[in-house]
């Protein structure tokens, strides 16, 4: 004369009845309980009978609870902990990519002219956060996911450390019931019975929502790698034919939608009563689907069509409108999308194979801890800022601030050695537009060289001036030294007739 029910709040609990079956009855559950003592799984099997629906209906459910031994427990730990360390790798990352942020920020036009503004700081944030929006969701993508992991694995430690005291528990205390010769009643034991079955149904659903969540969480990270798959072209193809196609496919999804729910209520119109596969609009739905994405499918009966010839028409109808129609439209558009992605990487001028990009970016690497070169995201910043699409060694030395002359001529003659990067040779636009850049640079370097041409041609004025005196002054000492002269071949011719004239007749 007891029967167990469930209350309004969902709870298993002892009523009084008359008749194991009633008009009252529902659904009928039958709940078992198994342990094995070889691997510590207690599993609770439930069989469902559902009369709701007019019909019965079966079902069933089996949920395990597992407790680990030591030596799993330990090796539980240990790969537990392999985890952590990675996650640990992760977080450093993390905080790298933050500064890296942050000198972005520091760095931009809004905050060099906000510096002491609080106003205007909030100003460039905001202009900082529109203009990098894609890499601030992903960064907060990752940060979020990195939090989920870490509190997943505190749960799933903390369940399996207590899953062995717990299933011992639970098991004793199932074993420990009397069902006759005890001091208690049949009522009370099969109450001690139920709230034990409940207990382990409790934690079996708990078990299971961790699984649950362990799986969302590994499809969120299958997701974020396809999408990590965007730092270089070559291995984006997935996530940039995606996203080419997205468009399209949202508005062929609103039409296919639309048709398959037509056919849908037809088939649940037409058939329902005679066909369990049809018997309602999701169960017309699924044969659909399956009819799409697995042909031909349930859809050809043999059987059926003998007896009602109009199955013949319909299958055939929806087989050609979604194995042939929608699913080549599918197709069709998922074609065109990664043709326009490939023809994008044919004709980029930078394009590089994967292997040999990241030997770049290792060499780059090393030369910059040799050489002293600057950060890479400072050179780039400075270059976009100069606006000026041919540079020289010297230009960047003076543009980024290297150390020395030589450290600026290794990395301008490293980044040379790029295909993309190097002088185009030959005639038309492109060595027009070379020559043009040219010549500008060398117009602005005539500019940078006029005030030390002006100092130079007044410094050789003044030097021209000093020569011009010095010329006065030698005009000077030639007529002195002409008088000079002059004296001299007096005083000679002097002489000369002194000693011609004899001594007798020289008047004293």
């Amino acid at each position: 004369d007891q029967l167990v029910r469930k209350t309004p709040a969902s709870d298993a609990a002892i009523l009084h009845t008359d008749d194991f079956l009633d008009s009252l009855t529902s659904e009928v559950e039958v709940a078992a309980v198994l342990f094995s003592v070889e691997f510590g799984i207690t599993t609770l099997l439930e069989v469902i009978f559902d009369t709701t629906g007019g019909r019965v209906t079966g079902s069933f459910s089996v949920r395990h609870y597992v407790s680990l031994s030591a030596d799993l427990l330990m090796l539980e730990s240990v790969l537990q902990g392999m985890v952590v360390f990675c996650m640990l790798c992760l977080a450093v990352d993390q905080v790298r990519t933050f500064l890296l942020f942050k000198e972005e920020f520091h760095l931009s036009p809004g905050y060099a002219s906000a510096v002491g503004q609080p106003l205007q700081i909030l100003r460039a944030l905001q202009s900082f956060m529109r203009e990098y929006n894609g890499p601030l969701v992903v960064y907060a993508l990752d940060v979020s996911i990195q939090v989920l992991i870490g509190a997943f694995l505190l749960a799933i430690f903390l369940d399996m450390k207590l899953a062995g005291p717990e299933t011992e528990r639970l098991i004793w205390q199932l074993l420990d019931l009397q069902w006759s010769g005890g001091q208690h009643s049949a009522r009370e034991v099969l109450g001690e019975y139920v709230e034990t079955l409940n207990d382990i149904d409790d934690h079996a659903n708990y078990t299971k929502g961790l699984e649950d969540f362990g799986m969302i969480l590994c499809v969120v990270m299958l997701v974020r790698m396809v999408i990590a798959t965007e730092a270089h072209p070559r291995t984006s193809l997935v996530t940039s034919t995606l996203m080419r196609a997205l468009g399209d496919l949202l508005h062929f999804g609103i039409i296919a939608m639309l048709i398959c729910w037509s056919l849908s209520v037809i088939g649940a119109w037409r058939y329902g009563n005679e066909m369990g596969e049809m018997g309602s609009m999701t169960d017309a739905v699924m044969m659909q689907l399956e009819a799409f994405f697995d042909p031909p499918s349930s859809l050809f009966q043999p059987d059926r069509a003998a007896l009602d010839p109009s199955w013949n028409y319909y299958s055939f109808f929806v087989w050609t409108i979604y194995s042939f129609f929608l699913l080549n439209f599918v197709l069709a558009i998922i074609l065109e999308s990664y043709a326009r992605v490939m023809n994008d990487i044919s004709v980029s001028e930078v394009d590089q194979d994967l292997l040999r990009d990241m030997a770049s970016v290792l060499k780059a690497r090393v030369l910059r801890q040799r050489l002293g070169w600057p950060d890479a995201m400072q050179v780039v910043h400075a270059l976009q800022q100069s606006e000026r699409p041919v540079v020289t060694a010297e230009y960047l030395r003076d543009l980024v601030g290297f150390r020395s002359i030589k450290a600026a001529l290794t990395f301008f003659d490293y980044y040379r050695g790029f295909d993309f990067l190097a002088a185009q040779e030959g005639g038309g636009p492109a060595k027009e537009d070379n020559t043009a850049l040219q010549l500008e640079m060398v117009g602005r370097r005539v500019a940078d060289l006029e005030p030390w041409t002006r100092a130079m041609d007044t410094r050789i004025e003044t030097v021209t001036q000093g020569l011009g005196s010095v010329a006065g002054n030698v005009a000077v000492l030639d007529r002195r030294f002409s008088a000079v002269e002059a004296d001299l071949q007096v005083i000679k011719s002097l002489l000369l007739n002194s000693a011609r004239t004899p001594p007798a007749e020289v008047e004293i």
